[in-house]
């Protein structure tokens, strides 16, 4: 999932899962995509990463999880 060889191109990779490896992620570990998609959000944007926060925003909410819901 998303591998690389140095840290130039480490530094290229997007921060996003594609969709076959949320699939994977999902199927292999039963993960709630909604509530992560949530969580990534909280964390970039408490570390400054406003367009990463924004999209997973985004996500979070097109899957049914919006941010004024509780944990």
């Amino acid at each position: 999932m998303n591998g690389t060889n140095h840290q130039a191109e480490s530094d290229a990779t997007p921060l996003f899962l594609c969709p076959i490896c949320l699939r994977k992620l999902h199927g292999t570990q039963h993960v709630d995509l909604a509530r992560r998609h949530f969580e990534l959000a909280e964390f970039f944007s408490k570390n400054d990463l406003s367009p990463e926060s924004g999209w997973m925003t985004m996500r979070a909410k097109a899957l049914g999880l919006g941010s004024s819901e509780t944990r």
